[in-house]
């Protein structure tokens, strides 16, 4: 599995000049949600706050997750001119289900297949709103051998 740079890449995008208030408001999250991403106090967000910041900053989840921003020089002026960003919708659920669908599998042979559990894909079933943590979707991913933004927006077949 990668390395996630989640949080580094926010350290380093407010050190090198985003205002953390533009991010959250652009975002719509909390400024102390965003700095307690950025110090690593909060160690694995979920994915629909992910999902809201990488729209925010315009790039793509995989990137904002697995990508080492941390020598690039990128200008963050813009930010506090952007419009809040609109409501995400996340295929996640109707991927697990395409899934487990495809392969005949039932829910706890998918959370074996998919390096979780049983109680793990009947929540991701149930919820809409991308409550499920980074480092289970990384794992999903990883066993589907699709990138996060597949996962999460495309319609992944198998």
């Amino acid at each position: 599995m990668n390395k996630n740079y989640f949080s580094d890449n926010l350290k380093h995008f407010i050190e090198i000049g985003l205002d953390r208030e533009d991010l959250a408001y652009v975002a719509d999250i909390s400024c102390g949600s965003i700095k307690n991403y950025q110090t690593k106090l909060t160690q694995n967000p979920n994915m629909m706050t992910i999902c809201k910041i990488a729209k925010a900053l315009d790039i793509s989840v995989e990137d904002l997750v697995n990508k080492d921003f941390g020598k690039e020089v990128m200008n963050f002026e813009y930010m506090s001119k952007k419009k809040q960003i609109e409501p995400i919708s996340i295929n996640l659920s109707k991927n697990i289900d395409r899934f487990i669908t495809a392969n005949n599998y039932n829910i706890n042979k998918a959370g074996r297949m998919l390096k979780t559990n049983e109680t793990t894909i009947r929540k991701i079933r149930l919820s809409e709103n991308g409550s499920v943590s980074l480092a289970v979707c990384l794992k999903i991913a990883e066993c589907m051998n699709v990138t996060l933004d597949n996962l999460l927006f495309g319609e992944v077949q198998f």
